[in-house]
């Protein structure tokens, strides 16, 4: 067992990150969850649970659902 307090510590156990994820800085990311693709995390939130919905935006303490626009538009990697 993890000897740390906080919600979701697992020993040696490490999120599972989809495809086309933007995670802002100062992110803090704990225990054994995974996040879909196309999720963009806010700057300074702690994600401490899995979102499995793709094209979310998340943010806050904990980090929460914000929208639905997710990293579709953020990121154009067409140019």
């Amino acid at each position: 067992m993890c000897k740390h307090r906080y919600r979701g510590c697992s020993k040696n156990k490490a999120p599972k990150l989809g495809d086309g994820i933007y995670i802002g800085p100062g992110v803090k990311i704990f225990g054994e969850i995974e996040i879909a693709d196309n999720i963009a995390i806010g700057a300074n939130s702690v994600v401490n649970k899995s979102f499995l919905t793709p094209n979310k935006t998340i943010g806050n303490i904990p980090a929460r659902e914000i929208s639905d626009k997710g990293t579709l538009g953020l990121m154009n990697l067409s140019k």
